[in-house]
């Protein structure tokens, strides 16, 4: 069965600063940025690999969290349909724990309204889509540099893989195309979550559904902006 796809992009997949004060701290970073991957290549590997639609582009957010009602509304119009495939592009896994309490409301009950996403960060969203049976199955995609700790993992056991994407890890295996396959629990969910860099991820059988992309100041120096801005135009067909 083919599910519906969805590229979620972090601008610091691609720029980030040389210091990071973390997701509590929102203030903007120094000028100082180290290049992890040129947005015209980004633009174009998309290109090659058929994830490029300007016409599914669901437009740009601040933060990262921002994207939960843009994704609920495409569902609630019937243009997105659960459970979903998510390609994650970032640095970062944002599967931090959420408040308990939270946590058991989406566990028991299955949904959330708009209210209940206030609560998101941007270092734990994903925790949400997840718990609440969005995701069939989450590709995350992490900066080039990533490649041999990701190769080493199914070699390395649970723990380490679990210390990744911080939630517990229950199998993992070797993907066919390199990369690992991962069987994460969370809540009394299980989801398949697969680590790759853009030169591992598999040919997707279908172009996205929609595309958002993720500013996300607090990890992205303000001298990235220009880039930042010329990324948003190009997803979404401005040129």
């Amino acid at each position: 069965m083919q599910h519906d796809l969805i590229l979620d992009i972090d601008f610091d997949y691609c720029i980030r600063p040389t210091l990071s004060r973390g997701y509590d701290d929102r203030a903007r970073l120094p000028t100082e940025l180290r290049i992890w991957l040129r947005v015209d290549e980004l633009v174009a590997w998309l290109k090659q690999n058929n994830l490029f639609r300007p016409d599914g582009f669901a437009g740009a957010v601040e933060s990262h969290e921002q994207v939960l009602p843009i994704w609920h509304a495409l569902m609630a119009a019937g243009k997105l349909h659960t459970p979903f495939d998510l390609i994650h592009l970032d640095a970062h896994p944002d599967m931090m724990n959420i408040d308990e309490d939270i946590a058991q409301s989406l566990d028991r009950d299955g949904v959330a309204g708009t209210d209940m996403f206030q609560h998101a960060k941007p270092g734990d969203f994903l925790q949400y889509a997840a718990r609440l049976g969005w995701i069939n199955r989450l590709w995350m995609v992490f900066p080039d540099d990533e490649g041999d700790r990701i190769a080493s993992l199914a070699g390395a056991g649970v723990s380490h893989a679990s210390a990744i994407v911080n939630k517990p890890v229950e199998a993992i295996s070797e993907s066919p195309t390199g990369g690992a396959d991962l069987r994460v629990r969370i809540g009394g969910r299980r989801l398949q979550v697969s680590l790759h860099t853009r030169f591992t991820l598999p040919t997707m059988p279908q172009q996205p559904v929609a595309t958002v992309l993720a500013h996300s100041p607090q990890f992205v120096p303000p001298s990235a902006d220009d880039e930042y801005r010329w990324l948003a135009q190009q997803l979404g067909g401005v040129q």
